[in-house]
């Protein structure tokens, strides 16, 4: 079997890989992919035009058949043109802001794509952290690993580590001047900044509910002291001069909305430095032997289950 070179299918799936995931969230690529057809479109009907009037004095339909053409790719011609100067733009604004309607959840916050299955092979992660290091852009990666390492506190889930993580956010990677500081933009900026800034002012609050909620006043031996202890500690929560109910809510979504928007740009600028990872010559060599290994492992089965097959 020759493996000196990736599957036919491997290499359509990279392709599009390329074009379509590695391009969103603006999708650049899929505009110049747009005007290079649009170009091409227009070439075809100016050939066409100049044909059908060259063959104009001939007795045939010649002539007629290359108006026909023409008329055809002329109209591709300006379809895609309207589309490209404004239609795709204004489709993309409507994905984005069908998108924003509902609350994001874990799973599209760390949707699984090539780049996320390459950090969690370590020897996938080895490379690219090697790699991002040579671009200067390790920060993207470090920031990437707290927030999918912190999927609760991320999702809003454990608001008592919250104040903790975001300090460690800001100091490490948003405020000005820290070690790892990642590139994003200003709206970003400003969610994180006020987010934080509320946080910090509510940190006593959140963790007198996390004491409140999860420590346990005594330990009950008998049904009706864990009752008892289940009544004051209810009592207790309600009592707090920390956050209620609705304070919660709206913090959460304001939580998942910092973080989502943060994640988007931590994912571009790592998503740039994978597309020209996934040119290399090392990340080609893993690939070809993560497939060399897996397919071994998947005959390695099969022939496992062909001798269990005739055991009795």
């Amino acid at each position: 079997m020759n493996t000196d070179r990736p599957s036919l299918s491997f290499e359509r799936k990279n392709v599009l890989f390329r074009i379509l995931q590695l391009d969103n969230p603006l999708y650049f690529r899929m505009e110049m992919i747009l005007f290079l057809v649009c170009f091409l479109a227009c070439l075809i009907q100016m050939m066409s035009g100049i044909l059908s009037h060259e063959f104009k004095d001939s007795q045939d339909d010649t002539a007629q058949y290359f108006l026909v053409l023409q008329c055809i790719f002329e109209t591709i011609y300006s379809a895609i043109y309207v589309f490209i100067f404004g239609g795709f733009a204004l489709v993309i604004l409507l994905r984005f802001k069908t998108k924003k309607r509902s609350i994001a959840t874990s799973d599209e916050l760390f949707e699984q794509t090539e780049l996320i299955e390459t950090l969690q092979d370590q020897s996938g992660f080895e490379l690219f952290e090697e790699y991002s290091k040579k671009e200067f852009s390790l920060e993207n990666l470090y920031l990437f690993l707290e927030l999918i390492q912190n999927k609760s506190i991320v999702m809003g889930d454990n608001l008592s580590l919250l104040p903790m993580f975001m300090d460690r956010i800001n100091e490490n990677f948003i405020c000005s001047g820290s070690i790892y500081e990642v590139n994003v933009p200003s709206l970003t900026k400003n969610l994180f900044t006020e987010l934080h800034f509320y946080v910090s002012s509510k940190r006593s609050a959140l963790l007198s509910c996390n004491q409140a909620l999860f420590s346990p006043v005594n330990e009950p031996t008998s049904p009706e002291n864990q009752f008892n202890a289940l009544l004051f500690g209810n009592e207790l929560h309600k009592q707090l001069d920390g956050l209620n109910e609705e304070e919660e809510r709206i913090l959460k979504a304001r939580i998942i909305t910092c973080f989502d928007s943060l994640s988007q740009q931590i994912m571009i600028n790592m998503n740039d430095t994978f597309y020209r990872f996934i040119s290399t010559s090392s990340f080609k060599n893993y690939r070809k032997n993560k497939e060399m290994f897996t397919s071994m492992a998947k005959q390695t089965n099969i022939m496992a289950w062909q001798d269990d097959a005739y055991i009795v």
